[in-house]
């Protein structure tokens, strides 16, 4: 389209950069009811992130000849202040949108806000919960905005900055698939692409399809893209983070924005979706009602045909035998309390302007677009499966999440691919669900030979550093694949957590016990632990597939609290809640952090970096030329 890179276009100082970066916090992933089989219907947003563009109109800043930051401190509380007054009317009015692309410094005290934090030992995770800090942490408006319908408070803002755009710059016409022309200086893309394909989606799938895959994948990840790199020699980066002053950090391991890396927009269209959701929740709170999930642009209601109390641990209201309970909404109080309501930020025409920004899933429904009832099992952010009872009374789950499964390499080839997940990702929730529902009798019935393997990882080899540890091998050649099996001890961060484990990669399942592994790190070898020989050399006990899976059913949500008021643990049930939060010490860390449990090949994901080794000033002649915008993590107390 002839539009120049942001990076390259627009002067925007490294502090900025450091800024928006701080207040960047990817999706709203949480399980509000564990371990607990409940009703709902299953919601999610239309086309959440070019959604959220269209309505905060970021492609004006996008295809701007130039950009201002400008103060706004007075601007801001004037808006919140208003929000606050009549929180729906204001939020539920399209023109309030654009307004909220902000940046403010708060000192939080009692505000709902995403903290990224260790929650536990082991947990690190987004939480969106009641904050509390003496130091000032920077928020989009739209996260600003989403406390304030959620608290009813405003918080106090000193000081705010807002991105004002100028002008355009020229473009020029492109033709997707030779099919449809889009016009930059005219059309807004993220709306124009949507609007298009839902004209053609009944006529034309594979362009609607492509035209999906285009608008998607431009609204977001390129602006927040961040390539990780190792440098030859140790080299100093300056690290640009929120208010805080700049320090230099001396590292090989390097991190690089991608062409259109633009934290500006990648800030405000996340927590644009945050919005949209703080949305949801407080339209279900106002009806009445309560959520049991929610997943980036998705939320599962409590939903039944008729409404009523259903029960549920740790819930609010009693059943007539004394059961603690929630209150599921009717499927009409959904449609006319919490969808339809939304429909008022449609930012589309012409047929995408037809609904609401909220949808009810295609996983409500029977084949003959009858709504059914469908049931949800969480166990933890992204954790979750959902079923439903046909007509035998037989569980038939309709979505499985592979989030904390997907990273392992699959036990068995899935030639007849049923689901866009592996077929062993729906295994393991049946017998899940089996165990937790049924007991271990029925369980043992959906238990598959397979589970006995041990659970491996692939990885790929693609770094200088891998390559000479491994280039005598037989079996590891550069950018193929290698196998990493997944240790007890690792699991449960013992004395050999360190360790990382691979082997050649082979597809022959029969060969993983018997093979030798040698250490990332020294080259070392081992074999598995052979109950048949158990005095052999370097023998080490690996996890298997089914212990994986046991495990996978525990996984706490420690960022909410139980209905006790503590941390939330493996063997909590039923209703969570917020937890307060006293944040104490801001760490740095990067951007490209650990991915273990989204899956990939990358063997970057076997750790945790932040940015360390800060260097005296005085030693700090030499600064590499790019300078580097970080997120935060947070050292916590909680009350």
């Amino acid at each position: 389209m002839g539009l120049v890179h942001p990076a390259k276009k627009f002067d925007v100082s490294p502090r900025i950069i450091g800024s928006a970066m701080e207040a960047f916090y990817a999706g709203r992933t949480e399980c509000k009811i564990r371990r607990t089989k409940i009703p709902v219907v299953y919601c999610d947003l239309l086309s959440a992130y070019p959604t959220c563009n269209a309505l905060q109109k970021n492609w004006d800043v996008l295809t701007a000849e130039s950009l201002n930051i400008d103060d706004c401190a007075q601007e801001a509380r004037e808006l919140l202040e208003e929000i606050a007054r009549d929180p729906l009317k204001v939020l539920l009015d399209k023109s309030t949108w654009p307004k909220l692309r902000f940046f403010a410094p708060i000192k939080p005290s009692g505000d709902i806000l995403p903290l990224r934090a260790k929650y536990d030992d082991a947990c690190q995770n987004i939480g969106f919960n009641y904050a509390y800090s003496s130091d000032g942490i920077y928020y989009a408006g739209f996260d600003l905005a989403a406390s304030v319908l959620l608290t009813g408070k405003v918080p106090i803002i000193e000081s705010a900055f807002k991105v004002v755009p100028h002008g355009k710059q020229a473009g020029r016409e492109i033709h997707i698939r030779g099919e449809v022309t889009v016009n930059p200086v005219e059309d807004d893309f993220y709306q124009f692409v949507t609007e298009e394909r839902a004209k053609i989606k009944k006529t034309n799938e594979p362009l609607a399809d492509f035209l999906k895959c285009v608008g998607n994948g431009g609204a977001f990840g390129l602006f927040a893209q961040i390539d990780p790199g190792v440098e030859p020699d140790e080299v100093i980066v300056e690290v640009f983070s929120g208010a805080a002053d700049p320090f230099p950090s001396a590292t090989v391991n390097t991190e690089r924005g991608g062409s259109w890396y633009f934290p500006i927009l990648a800030s405000w269209i996340t927590s644009g979706a945050h919005l949209l959701l703080a949305l949801v929740e407080q339209l279900v709170t106002e009806a009445g009602g309560v959520w049991a999930l929610m997943d980036t642009d998705s939320a599962a209601i409590v939903a039944t045909e008729h409404g009523g109390l259903v029960p549920c641990p740790g819930g609010k209201r009693p059943m007539p035998d004394g059961r603690n309970a929630v209150y599921a909404l009717s499927w009409e109080e959904v449609r006319t309390k919490v969808v339809e309501p939304l429909c008022a930020l449609n930012p589309y025409r012409g047929d995408a302007g037809k609904e609401s920004v909220l949808k009810i899933e295609k996983e409500n429904f029977s084949h003959n677009g009858k709504q059914r009832q469908l049931f949800a099992y969480s166990v933890s952010s992204k954790r979750y499966c959902m079923f439903i009872l046909n007509e035998h009374g037989d569980r038939e789950i309709v979505k499985a999440s592979a989030h904390g499964l997907g990273f392992l390499y699959p036990p068995f080839e899935d030639r007849e691919r049923k689901h866009k997940e592996h077929q062993w990702i729906w295994d393991a929730w049946e017998y899940i669900l089996a165990l937790e529902l049924e007991g271990p009798a029925a369980a043992r019935a959906r238990r598959k030979p397979y589970f006995d393997l041990p659970a491996m990882m692939q990885i790929a080899i693609t770094t200088p550093a891998l390559l000479a540890r491994f280039k005598a091998q037989t079996g590891f050649r550069p950018l193929n694949f290698m196998l990493a099996v997944q240790l007890m001890a690792e699991i449960s961060n013992g004395p050999q957590s360190t360790l990382c484990l691979v082997t050649a990669f082979t597809k022959d399942r029969s060969a993983w016990k018997t093979a030798i592994y040698r250490d990332i790190a020294t080259g070392d070898e081992y074999t598995l632990y052979d109950e048949d020989s158990p005095n052999g050399p370097c023998q080490i006990d690996a996890m298997c597939y089914g212990g994986i899976i046991e495990q996978h059913r525990f996984h706490p949500e420690p960022k909410f609290c139980g209905s006790d008021g503590q941390p939330c643990g493996r063997n909590t049930r039923g209703l969570l809640q917020r937890r307060h939060v006293q944040i104490g010490r801001k760490i740095p860390i990067r951007k490209e952090s650990n991915r273990r449990w989204e899956g990939g090949n990358d063997p970057s994901i076997c750790k945790f970096m932040t940015w360390s080794n800060p260097i005296p000033p005085q030693q700090s002649t030499f600064a590499w030329k790019i300078a580097a915008s970080i997120q935060l993590t947070l050292s916590l107390r909680f009350s």
